[in-house]
């Protein structure tokens, strides 16, 4: 299951992965470099580019799953509205994986695997 937040995309293996923010906060950038495509999140858009392709295509906005916010999934779980969470512990467990992982690698500045 995808974690919320997340952009999602089924590949084989994580090969780069980097986040930041352009000159401005609210424009954010995110690039997932995969072992069979790229995903990339580029001012309100995402693009992919699968295995082979050079160039990257924009994925329309009626293929992507509905956005919400955690505070309000949570309230909806709650109040039942929802049967299970937008991001499940799995998800929590990862990022604390992958947290740890880059901590390690900075420390080493050597290759973490996960």
């Amino acid at each position: 299951m995808p974690c919320a937040g997340w952009l999602w995309y089924p590949c084989d293996e994580l090969i780069h992965s980097s986040h930041g923010y352009h000159n401005q906060p609210a424009q954010g950038i995110v690039s997932i470099n995969g072992a069979t495509g790229t995903a990339l999140y580029r001012n309100g858009q995402v693009w992919v580019a699968r295995e082979g392709e050079r160039t990257p295509v924009a994925v329309p906005a009626a293929q992507l799953p509905a956005s919400g916010t955690l505070a309000g999934n949570f309230v909806d779980l709650i109040r039942g509205r929802v049967s299970a969470p937008a991001a499940p512990a799995s998800c929590g467990l990862a990022v604390a994986r992958l947290t740890e992982a880059a901590w390690k690698s900075a420390e080493s500045g050597q290759a973490v695997m996960l």
